[in-house]
């Protein structure tokens, strides 16, 4: 360790007052030195002289203010090796956990934090396949949650403005923008969710974007209606769904704050576009649709009691009722709806049929700038 950073000022052993600080301040550079050899990222190294000795990744600065750590590392390191092991050097240094950034090569900041279990989730390269998982998120033990689109059936996500359900839904998005094997269509009243797809060669023309005329909207779901109807009186003999390909494309309907649309809509629109919505919702499984319906609220006009059960996969971020939880996730304790209500931003409660519910830090693909490259690229 050769600086530490207090109250703005870099400090040495010479200067009174500052006793504690410093031991606090080598406590953690000897901390990471012993976690980065027990994990293996030291090398063990013996002189010509017969001296052995150990080969590790330095501590150059102890900043206090931030609780940060400037380390060089030893040669033939990547931030990635430090990544993998973050959970042991996190509780190498008595915190919640760590996260790491590269200031120039060769040197690595690793920021101590003191917040709960969930951290920002980097979202993966794009899937060449629906039948691959994609990253849903993070566990409490930093243990990556996945599902593929093909198993997870239709998803509804709930959430207040600001709560992270959208950024969710770019990273998942944005990790399918690859698959040669779905088509990424729905109603999309924001006009922002599924622009990008929207501009794309593959995916272009099957989505209703804006509140200039419901009837376009209409008029989309009566066309994935159409083509679900025609799936279904194709299936041969013996067959009850579909199998989905490349030539027989997974149909992701996108229906992004469906609940906004109907309340535009007037009696004969909104009749048309709930009766859509249902069928869709009850029939789509078998012809290889996918409805991810987002909304503020799970009780919401459109997910009555019947249409709720067809979603199998459950997603809630922030929201300002118990109620709202408890008629998504029926079976998570009173204690873990509590926590749910004023979990920080990005946090999720997931339900799927045949697994427990977990609470998850979400993906976070960045801005919306960065969703909109990853899908047109």
């Amino acid at each position: 360790m050769q600086a530490v950073v207090y109250q703005g000022k870099t400090i040495t052993h010479a200067r009174r007052g500052y006793r504690a600080v410093i031991e606090e301040a080598r406590f953690l550079a000897g901390a990471f030195s012993a976690a980065c050899e027990g994990v293996g990222l030291a090398v063990q190294t013996e002189s010509s002289a017969g001296i052995s000795g150990t080969w590790n990744s330095e501590v150059v600065t102890v900043n206090m203010d931030d609780r940060s750590l400037v380390v060089r590392m030893r040669t033939g390191l990547l931030i990635e090796d430090f990544k993998e092991n973050a959970a042991r050097i996190a509780e190498a240094l008595g915190v919640a956990r760590v996260s790491f950034t590269r200031i120039r090569p060769g040197m690595l900041r690793v920021q101590m934090l003191d917040e709960p279990e969930y951290t920002n989730v980097d979202v993966p390269q794009p899937v060449s396949s629906v039948y691959q998982p994609v990253l849903l998120g993070t566990d409490e033990d930093l243990l990556d949650f996945h599902g593929s689109l093909v198993e997870l059936l239709h998803i509804v996500v709930q959430g207040q403005t600001r709560s992270g359900k959208s950024f969710w839904c770019y990273s998942v998005l944005s990790q399918l923008a690859e698959a040669e094997d779905v088509l990424v269509t729905g109603s999309d009243p924001s006009g922002l969710l599924l622009k990008p797809f929207s501009k794309s060669y593959r995916h272009g023309g099957w989505q209703a974007l804006g509140m200039a005329s419901v009837d376009a909207h209409v008029a989309l779901l009566e066309r994935l209606v159409k083509l679900m109807d025609a799936r279904i009186a194709d299936l041969p003999e013996g067959r009850d769904s579909v199998i989905v390909s490349k030539a027989t494309h997974l149909v992701l309907v996108v229906l992004e704050e469906f609940a906004g649309l109907i309340r535009q809509a007037n009696r004969e629109q909104k009749t048309r576009l709930l009766a859509l919505y249902g069928r869709l919702v009850a029939e789509g499984a078998k012809a290889g649709f996918r409805v991810l319906a987002i909304v503020q609220r799970a009780d919401a006009e459109v997910l009555d009691g019947y249409s709720r059960g067809q979603f199998t996969t459950r997603v809630s971020f922030r929201v300002d009722s118990a109620s709202a939880i408890s008629m998504l996730h029926p079976n998570v304790s009173d204690d873990v709806v509590a926590e749910h209500l004023n979990s920080q931003t990005g946090t999720a409660l997931v339900s799927i049929n045949g697994r427990p519910a977990v609470r998850l830090a979400a993906p976070n693909v960045g801005n919306y700038s960065v969703y909109t490259t990853r899908v047109s690229a």
